[in-house]
């Protein structure tokens, strides 16, 4: 494959993220990036090497090969629009859009000129959730049963949450919708298209100014399996998890620092008296040194879960794998995201 010049559009919290990621693979170089803030587009540039500073997203568009989409939701739609017309490959951040009609604009267009299109879902390349996955499909957790995943973080931690309005905060459900899409193609990925079964929201007297309600728990429902997504504005420990509880065992993800830990002690009368959780907590404990030596070996190497999403669409673009987002889990995500956005939004009401 000849090496692809990649753009990036939008240069704001994410974005040095995302140069890091592409200048780990040599199939791809960073020629350049545009914002809007002219002086944020030229400080990105200074801390990364990320190529020269584009007059015009139009002119970016032009002379790239990749077009990144690292800009706030509202703003995707047109940019999108652009890159598909110039038959560019597609990356773009979640939420992909915040309007139905948009998305449903998208799909025509890429069905039209038959464009290359990827959404950054890149918590599926953690290490956690790959092995994670491998295990499920050996069968390590027999019949999956239930699939739960977990935001709890606080105004003190979380940056859109507290201090200055943020743009997530005028998205349907607000900070959550921002959120919500990791939720939602991580429960596709390991526990297949799961339908929306409804929100349950209150507000309490601390909710912060970034989410009109502050604990949300919404159900998802399939023929054999439940899910559970919670959110929570009031847990200053910041946690984001997973559990996948299955019939062989309970397997728990810590997202945020890419821990594994796998409960499978059986039930006896010595399990009882020993306590389970104290079991449970010693297997995990003798599998966390070669669990953190992995990991930490990853950050060493900068192979964080954006610059393994980037060897994936690598490996694509050659023909050599599938998509690193499938348009059947992008799709969900979207139709899904929109939906409960909306149902959270009615509960303020």
């Amino acid at each position: 494959m000849t090496q692809l010049t990649v753009g990036i559009l939008g240069c704001g919290h994410i974005a040095p993220t995302h140069v890091r990621a592409w200048k780990k693979d040599s199939r791809f170089r960073v020629t350049g990036v545009f914002d809007l803030n002219r002086e944020l587009a030229q400080s990105l540039t200074s801390r990364t090497a990320a190529g020269a500073v584009f007059d015009s997203s139009e002119q970016l568009i032009r002379e790239s090969d990749v077009v990144d989409i690292c800009t706030p939701p509202a703003s995707h739609f047109p940019l999108i629009e652009a890159a598909i017309a110039e038959r560019k490959h597609i990356v773009v951040e979640k939420p992909v859009v915040i309007d139905p009609a948009e998305w449903s604009r998208v799909l025509a267009l890429l069905e039209h000129y038959d464009a290359s299109f990827s959404v950054i879902h890149h918590m599926k390349f953690a290490r956690a959730v790959r092995t994670a996955k491998q295990w499920l499909d050996e069968g390590r957790l027999g019949r999956l049963l239930r699939i739960e995943t977990y935001f709890a973080t606080h105004s003190d931690v979380d940056r859109m949450l507290g201090g200055e309005p943020h743009w997530s905060h005028g998205l349907p459900g607000g900070r959550w919708f921002e959120t919500l899409p990791h939720n939602l193609y991580l429960t596709h990925h390991l526990a297949g298209p799961l339908r929306f079964d409804g929100v349950t929201a209150t507000r309490t007297e601390c909710a912060p100014g970034g989410v009109g309600v502050d604990e949300v728990i919404v159900s998802l429902a399939g023929p054999d399996i439940l899910g559970t997504i919670h959110f929570s504005a009031n847990c200053r420990h910041n946690y984001r998890w997973a559990v996948l509880i299955g019939s062989k065992g309970v397997l728990r993800m810590d997202l945020l620092s890419g821990a594994l830990a796998f409960d499978r002690v059986p039930d006896s009368r010595a399990t009882r008296v020993a306590g389970r959780l104290f079991l449970s907590a010693l297997a995990a404990l003798a599998r966390a040194p070669a669990d953190r030596a992995l990991n930490i070996g990853d950050r060493l190497a900068s192979w964080t879960p954006h610059a393994r999403f980037v060897e994936h669409l690598g490996d694509h673009l050659c023909a050599s794998s599938g998509p690193p987002t499938p348009m059947e889990e992008i799709q969900y995500t979207v139709e899904n995201c929109y939906t409960i956005g909306a149902a959270i939004e009615a509960s303020q009401a």
